[in-house]
Formats: structure tokens, sequence, C-alpha cells
């Protein structure tokens, strides 16, 4: 089934320069300065603080954010909305990059 919004449209929606920056703050959460590395564990102050910011990201695109208690973090736009699920981690291996 093809994507309900061209390809024009979806590369207009997409701002280059603020992905760019939302991704080279990420890699500052936990980067090792010696290595270059990026050390962002469970359950650790640069995974929260990295929770934050995706968390922030997230609520200037409009979503309803919900946290829960490992981590996991849910972005709604609200009923009536189309669906589409991503996933990812937040945290790293250790040295990652």
């Amino acid at each position: 089934m093809p994507f309900p919004i061209s390809d024009e449209r979806v590369s207009a929606m997409i701002n280059a320069n603020r992905l760019l920056k939302h991704l080279q703050d990420l890699s500052q959460i936990g980067r090792n300065e010696l290595t270059g590395g990026i050390n962002r564990f469970s359950f650790t102050p640069e995974e929260q603080q990295t929770i934050e910011l995706v968390t922030s990201y997230m609520e200037e695109a409009g979503m309803t954010i919900t946290v829960d208690a490992v981590g996991n973090v849910i972005g709604t736009y609200g009923e009536g909305s189309e669906t589409i699920m991503l996933g990812s981690h937040i945290d790293t291996v250790p040295e990652g990059g």
C-alpha cells in the first residue's frame, strides 16, 4: 500500500537543520571526551537527561508524553490520529556511538 503523503510533502515537513541539531545534542549526553564514545546506561542520570530531551522534542511536535516505570517513552497525538509505531534505544552500550 503506498504511503498517503507524497515524497515532496514529506521532504518539506523534515527540517534537516533541526534534525541534525537534535542528533548532535543527543550525542553529547554521556559523551566520553577522551574516546568520543557515549556511555548512557539504563537507569542513570544520563539516561534520564536523554529521556527529558527526547520528550521535549516530542512535546514540541504536539505529542502528549507518557514515560513508564522502566523508561519507555510513549508519545501520542490523540484519539482519531493515524498510528505509527517506532522503537529505539535511548541508552547505549559501553562507549557506544
